[in-house]
């Protein structure tokens, strides 16, 4: 291949229970496409794969061995049996390169009592049909199954990537202690939700509250990680182009 490919780990690891967990961004370049990872933290061998595109978990049988995988490559360029992704459970996704979408630089946050990762997701194409899973919050099990997935908007011109790494923390929302999940985003707004997802107060997945602290943009808003200390919530903020 002629094309120089990009594709980066800027997710760092989260370790549990022997399997190292991680997301993969593309560095909008093609060919490429992103992805989040669990392997085996003894040898490395992948356990599964989360295509943020298509919502699908791949998973090798025990005795695969993969050691190559992404969501666009082909069997005989990923070292794969022929008949891998029509045989493998959730591995046969559509696959393509798409220099935007589907990418995850944010590292995860774990919540070992609901047995729970969550992340941010990121998108920059300038798109009216974006996937699901893209520029998102979003919950997996340990095991890889996606619980819920929310984002602020159905379609971005901005690249507004959620790419800081979510917190999670116990906030007091209507006289009640609540486990909650916040995260920045580029668009200059942090939002609280739930880390069930619904909101308990209004029965919806969706955020307690947000707060916009700046206009945002492709290169602004809220992309470092946020700290949590007691009551306050503390970050820094991108310079943007407002």
């Amino acid at each position: 291949n002629t094309e120089l490919e990009l594709n980066e780990i800027e997710s760092s690891p989260a370790v549990v229970d022997n399997l190292v967990y991680f997301g993969m961004d593309v560095n909008s370049a093609v060919p490429a496409k992103g992805g989040a990872y669990a392997v085996d933290a003894t040898d490395g061998h992948l356990v599964w794969y989360f295509d943020i595109d298509s919502g699908s978990t791949c998973r090798p049988e025990s005795s695969d061995n993969v050691r190559h995988f992404d969501g666009y490559h082909s069997v005989s360029e990923l070292r794969l049996a022929d008949e891998f992704f029509s045989t493998r459970p959730g591995c046969n996704f559509v696959r393509h390169a798409n220099p935007c979408a589907g990418e995850m630089w944010s590292s995860f946050a774990v919540d070992d009592r609901r047995r729970m990762l969550y992340a941010g997701t990121s998108n920059c194409d300038d798109t009216s049909t974006m996937p699901p899973y893209n520029e998102a919050v979003l919950a997996l099990t340990f095991d890889g199954v996606p619980k819920w997935v929310w984002r602020p908007r159905q379609t971005d011109t901005g690249d507004l990537d959620f790419g800081a790494t979510p917190n999670l923390f116990t906030a007091e929302i209507g006289g009640v202690n609540r486990d909650v999940v916040g995260a920045g985003s580029k668009d200059g707004t942090y939002y609280l939700l739930d880390r069930d997802g619904v909101n308990k107060t209004t029965g919806q997945i969706e955020p307690y509250w947000k707060m916009q602290v700046v206009p945002g943009g492709d290169e602004g808003g809220i992309i470092g990680s946020a700290a949590v200390n007691g009551s306050n919530i503390f970050f820094h903020t991108a310079i943007g182009l407002h």
